[in-house]
């Protein structure tokens, strides 16, 4: 834990918002910053999932810590919303559920940790250091999730080679075509024209040797959480 806090301890004061619908619980994960609160701040605390996306937006935190288990919006939910609106935000989903499909859901959705409530309290300030630092942080104990995720894209991407010629962007809307959007709400979502997305499209199924006019829509889904 020592070198944890020296690491926390060198860097910028990092802004975070907890959410919980148990203020015990929000009480215990700000306990555990306390030997690291000259540079770790809580600048808000939310009870539901929409509580916390109004404050992702007033606050910009640096990192968000959501609990899945929220009343009005849950916290899986809340955090697809905040990325929607900033996909660059920090969030560190808490849950008491050890099941790989909920895990493999979370990191296709873009959070960036995924801690067992039962560690919570011990392993959040390794969760921030390591989301602080660019890097997905997941608890110990789901190492076998995190082992049969890695094998799977990359037998994904063995199979599939056109896949590491994708662009970003490419990527990106691969993603979105994967939640079942068509190509007009696509280019509405990320501001670009119908004639962009059709040709990005086009690009892709080049590259991944798809045909037919459902192939990639098919593709995608059957593979959205490696996407």
């Amino acid at each position: 834990m020592e070198s944890t806090e020296a690491n926390l301890n060198a860097k910028e004061k990092i802004k975070i918002v907890i959410a919980d619908d148990h203020p015990l619980f929000r009480e215990g994960i700000k306990a555990a910053f306390q030997n690291v609160n000259e540079k770790v701040e809580i600048i808000g605390e939310a009870k539901n999932g929409e509580e916390a996306f109004n404050l992702a937006i007033e606050k910009e935190p640096d990192i968000l810590i959501l609990d899945i288990d929220m009343p009005i919006m849950n916290g899986l939910d809340a955090a697809k919303k905040i990325l929607v609106n900033n996909p660059g935000q920090k969030i560190i989903l808490l849950t008491m559920y050890k099941e790989e499909d909920l895990f493999n859901e979370a990191a296709a959705g873009g959070i960036s940790a995924y801690v067992l409530k039962e560690n919570a309290v011990r392993e959040v300030i390794d969760a921030v250091k390591a989301v602080s630092e660019g890097k997905f942080y997941a608890s110990p104990s789901l190492s076998e999730f995190i082992f049969k995720r890695t094998k799977k894209s990359a037998e994904l991407n063995s199979e599939n080679p056109g896949l590491n010629k994708l662009t970003d962007k490419e990527k990106e809307i691969l993603k979105e075509i994967s939640t079942g959007l068509t190509s007009r709400e696509i280019a509405e979502k990320l501001f670009l024209s119908y004639k962009t997305i059709e040709n990005h499209r086009a690009n892709i199924c080049k590259k991944l040797n798809i045909q037919g006019a459902h192939s990639l829509l098919k593709f995608a889904i059957e593979h959205k959480q490696l996407l």
